[in-house]
């Protein structure tokens, strides 16, 4: 007799049913079961509730939404008891482990925790069940395969893509032969593919894509004769394609694409009676196309090496052959075949401007006062869509998205969320391609060209859920030349919805400009939803260097006006860049010494990895490389590199980060710091600590680092903008004291003027709106982010609160409405435990919503919230006497500006 089975809705708090089937009323789990669940939920992160009776609660609807939360139990004939069969939590943003309690639910066979923020590694103890059922895709699993689940004969479903696992695909698998449907894509694990996967001829889905590994020919898959999708991307896979493959009569979808097969398809193509996909793309397949393919409705053979005269279009009927013909192979940048009868105008361009995947918009040039027309670009896109727009530029696109249950596929990305950064509307949509898109600008100028790519990863949440374990990662060819291999946007902004420009530079001697956005089969493809992967390109800007850029001395010249700071003598204007360094210069042989290798990584800031290291006095410092993505885009990385070290070696006051050298040579560059024991002012406050910051020590820490910003801006000449204040950027001492570190954003300014026009850089949640709106920086807009800084203080909380049930708002949006509303007492954060004076908290709110006034003109001077904020310590003598200046009376806490230069010319 078949085991009778009922589903239970698990929902925040958990209840149990069972039922048996000839109705005899609600029965219960065994007390071993119910003890297993409280253990399963404790390490998954999943609260579950036992108040109630587990046998009086009536069965649900399993689908809840899209989200799947649920149990299933069964009811054995003759037994009095049911037990666990299945457990689902899929979409639910668990944040634990694997339970290798899983064991102690003998009925137990069907486990599915996709979708997660799951991680460790899977229990061995998984191989004693009669698992029939494992679904733990789009995870952050690590480790490899246990050899223990080689026992699980009666496996007929195993998912494991888009985790971090490590290892080998074990060969094992072939014990698995009830098995139906394998999926091993992008799952950490390396090749070759086992040749015993020959032993699955159960098979109806098959996919493992993205391995890494040594080549190796085509399996052995003539016996699955079932097969309906069979995928093998990115697998390192030689040889030619097994004839077999073209009868298999049930074959729906086929994905060769990535691997290194070569040969000549069959002259007598007929295909498999089934197949609606066919994907062979970025191989060595040579010959003629065959006619039957074009009775195919979805057929990529683009990047491949087939005859000139079958591919004379890069658009035939269904079948996609971009790229295609040997003289357009391999990415070498040739000019394909469909655009070398293109006739141009007599007017040539030297510039253009594209707003990829929207309308017509204008927005300021990064890098310029000047605001250009970006055109629209709303074409649909396709499979294997060639357009041209006007007579200046077009695209291809090429490819189908798999899996993403959408018909037709989008090919266009929208922001669905409020974008708070400069020209916000190049960003609202973005044009997205599972394969190769490139844009071709036409009939230029031949010469020299800035090309600048603008993307922001609008399709990822930026949440601890498992939507935010996405990751986007294509290669940049520009010319046919790779100029960025594995390319991640989130990686490269610091985080999703954030806008990040890479400048490159390009030669034109044809008349015509290639940029390339290429997937190489790597990153996850089902986060956050299936289907999400592949280049991703929000706006593009092409000028002539020639016609619209400075020479190369005069933009050396604008950055030692930008970069060397000037201080008043007795006599004379001295220009501080005159300074001596070399002293202060370090050997890449020295920082290999002082960091034992890169030993140790203690973070990571916009642009660089920071490495503890012990100098050869034991002094501990704290080293910042540059990350090779900023070196490979000069226009950020290495300018806030030469930004950061000469104003490091210029500035000093005992509330910025103690600064000790720098590193220049072969392209690696790094900068040297004192080493802050305590760590940043984010770690001290968030709910993980418990350890609580007391208010007093709060107070301290924010007048520490009102002081030190008040330095920056009336204690240099020109002022100092440092543009990038947040708790991460606030460092702590071995007594707590806070400094101010990461100069990577500062700017300098001259006297002359009251704002710059720049390009929007910071952090989401700390950033002045009327600088995201104009784009004018002034020294107001650290203000700003100060006032949020003394929020965070107060409440403990993250510049952006998320708060269950309700989208993310930044800390702003979520406390200044609780305090016109007089419910201070709601903001104070929980952890101080009542240890506080009433009245300091609400002078600190004050002085914090003054601080975040909307416009800049409302908002104090910082030396007037030094002011504020000393009145509210306590005894005013004994702060000044811990506060006496350091060095000589140089580096002092608050100095005016006179003393500062006095200190500087008396040296």
């Amino acid at each position: 007799m078949q085991m009778q089975r009922q589903d239970v809705v698990f929902l925040f708090l958990l209840t149990f049913s069972c039922f048996p089937a000839f109705g005899s009323g609600a029965i219960g789990l065994p007390q071993a079961e119910l003890d297993a669940l409280a253990r399963i939920g404790d390490k998954v992160g999943k609260p579950w509730n036992y108040g109630a009776n587990p046998c009086t609660a009536g069965p649900g609807s399993k689908d809840i939404d899209e989200f799947e939360n649920y149990v299933n139990c069964t009811y054995p004939p003759n037994d009095t008891f049911c037990h666990v069969e299945s457990i689902t939590f899929r979409y639910q943003n668990l944040q634990g482990m694997l339970p290798p309690e899983l064991a102690k639910l003998p009925y137990l066979q069907r486990i599915d925790l996709a979708r997660n923020y799951l991680n460790g590694t899977i229990p061995a103890e998984w191989g004693s069940i009669r698992l029939v059922n494992i679904i733990i895709s789009s995870n952050a699993f690590l480790g490899q395969l246990p050899t223990s689940l080689a026992n699980l004969t009666n496996l007929i479903d195993f998912r494991i893509s888009d985790n971090s696992f490590t290892g080998r695909i074990p060969d094992f698998i072939k014990n698995w032969t009830k098995l139906e449907i394998l999926a091993i894509q992008g799952s950490g694990l390396q090749g070759p593919i086992p040749s015993g996967i020959s032993s699955l001829v159960k098979l109806i889905d098959l996919r493992i894509s993205d391995i890494n590994g040594t080549a190796s020919p085509f399996p052995e898959l003539d016996k699955m004769t079932s097969i309906k999708t069979l995928i093998l991307r990115n697998c390192n896979l030689t040889g030619s394609i097994p004839p077999y493959i073209w009868t298999m009569k049930n074959l729906k979808t086929l994905d060769l694409s990535f691997n290194m097969l070569e040969g000549q398809l069959p002259r007598t193509f007929s295909k498999p009676k089934a197949a609606t996909f066919i994907y062979l793309t970025s191989n060595l397949l040579n010959g003629s196309v065959p006619e039957g393919l074009r009775k195919v409705s979805n057929v990529d053979l683009s990047y491949n090496n087939f005859t000139p005269a079958s591919t004379k279009d890069c658009q035939d009927v269904n079948v996609n052959l971009f790229g295609s013909p040997p003289t357009a192979n391999n990415l070498s940048g040739a000019v394909p075949r469909c655009l070398k009868d293109f006739d141009c105008p007599k007017s040539l361009l030297s510039k253009f401007y594209i707003n990829c995947g929207g309308g017509e918009v204008n927005a300021s040039v990064i890098g310029t006062h000047r605001i250009a027309t970006f055109t629209e670009d709303h074409d649909s896109g396709g499979a294997s869509r060639y357009v041209q727009s006007g007579e200046h530029w077009a695209f291809s696109s090429t490819g189908n998205f798999l899996d993403n249950n959408q018909e037709p596929d989008v090919y266009i990305g929208k922001n669905i969320s409020r974008l708070i950064m400069p020209n916000s509307q190049l960003y609202m949509t973005a044009r997205l391609s599972p394969l190769s898109l490139t844009y071709y600008g036409l009939c230029l100028w031949n010469g020299n060209y800035t090309v600048k790519l603008h993307f922001a990863e609008i399709m990822f949440s930026d949440d601890e859920s498992y939507s935010s374990l996405g990751k986007r990662i294509f290669d940049i060819y520009i010319q046919g030349k790779l100029v960025w291999k594995d390319f991640n946007i989130v990686a490269e902004a610091g985080g999703t919805h954030k806008a990040v420009v890479r400048n490159f530079t390009a030669n034109v001697t044809t008349n015509t400009l290639e940029i390339r956005f290429y997937w190489a089969g790597k990153g996850t493809q089902s986060l956050p939803n299936r289907g999400t992967y592949g280049p991703l390109i929000s706006a593009i800007s092409v000028e002539s260097v020639t016609c619209c850029g400075k020479s190369s001395s005069v933009q050396h010249k604008l950055h030692t006006f930008l970069f060397a700071p000037i201080v008043k003598t007795n006599n004379q204007y001295a220009e501080i860049g005159s300074l001596p360094f070399e002293n202060r210069q370090f050997t890449y042989a020295e920082v290999l010494s002082m960091t034992n290798n890169f030993q140790r990584c203690i973070g990571k800031g916009g642009f660089g990895t920071v490495y503890h290291g012990q100098m050869t006095d034991g002094t501990h410092v704290a080293v910042k490389m540059l990350s090779p993505g900023s070196i490979k885009s000069p226009c950020q990385g290495s300018k806030e590199f030469q930004n950061e070290a000469h104003l490091l070696m210029r500035v000093h006051h005992r509330n910025l980060v103690p600064f000790i050298g720098y590193c220049q040579e072969d392209g690696n560059m790094a900068l040297i710091y004192n080493y802050m024991a305590q760590g940043h002012l984010g770690t001290h406050l968030s709910d993980s600590n418990s350890d609580a910051l007391s208010w007093d020590r709060r107070l301290r820490i924010a007048l520490d680092v009102a002081q030190g910003l008040e330095y920056l801006h009336n204690g240099c000449k020109p002022p100092i903008i440092h543009r990038d204040v947040k708790t991460a950027n606030i460092l702590l001492n071995e007594r707590l004291e806070a400094k101010i570190g990461d100069f990577g954003l500062s700017k300098v300014f001259s006297d002359d003027l009251t704002h710059v026009s720049t390009a929007v850089k910071g952090t989401f949640g700390y950033l002045d709106p009327e600088y995201c709106n104009s784009n004018n920086l002034t020294e107001k807009s650290d203000v700003y982010s100060f006032g949020v800084v003394l929020l965070q203080l107060i409440t403990g909380k993250k510049a952006i609160v998320r708060i269950s049930g309700s989208a993310p708002r930044s800390l702003i949006d979520w406390a200044i409405p609780m305090v016109v509303g007089g419910d201070i007492m709601d903001l104070i954060d929980p952890k101080l435990e009542g240890n506080y004076d009433i009245k300091s908290i609400q002078k600190v709110v004050e002085i914090a919503r003054a601080c975040t006034s909307p416009k800049s003109i409302d908002r104090p001077h910082m030396r007037d919230v030094v002011v504020e904020l000393k009145e509210y310590i306590g005894n005013e003598k004994a702060f000044e006497s811990e506060s006496a200046p350091e060095n000589g009376g140089c580096s002092g806490p608050v100095l005016t500006t006179s003393e500062i230069l006095s200190c500087l010319s008396a040296r």
